[in-house]
């Protein structure tokens, strides 16, 4: 995604690219920071399991990330005990896929 932060950083160099070599415009709405990139990499790197819960939990935008992207589908938390885990949110999921289909259907009948 550094490509996309490059472009989104120098707007005008962006536009100038666009213009002359006839680009669809790029949609930088899903392009991570730099230090959520990192831990998106940290994620897919780390052993699956334990280790991946934690970093999750550690990091709320890693977590939001991961399940906007629908790479998971369980929220993290913390049980009785103290040891993290997961929660399902197959519901949530639902609820805000709705939400962008009406977002996108919103904008193409503008």
């Amino acid at each position: 995604w550094a490509q996309e932060r490059f472009l989104l950083a120098n707007e005008t160099f962006y536009n100038l690219l666009r213009k002359a070599a006839d680009w669809l415009p790029i949609d930088f709405s899903g392009v991570p920071s730099e230090r959520l990139e990192d831990a998106y990499n940290r994620y897919h790197r780390g052993p699956k399991g334990q280790f991946r819960l934690n970093l999750r939990f550690q990091n709320p935008d890693l977590e939001q990330f991961l399940i906007d992207r629908g790479e998971v589908t369980t929220r993290v938390t913390k049980d009785q005990t103290g040891k993290v885990t997961t929660t399902d949110t197959r519901r949530e999921r639902a609820v805000r896929g709705g939400e962008r289909i009406s977002k996108k259907l919103k904008e193409l009948l503008k």
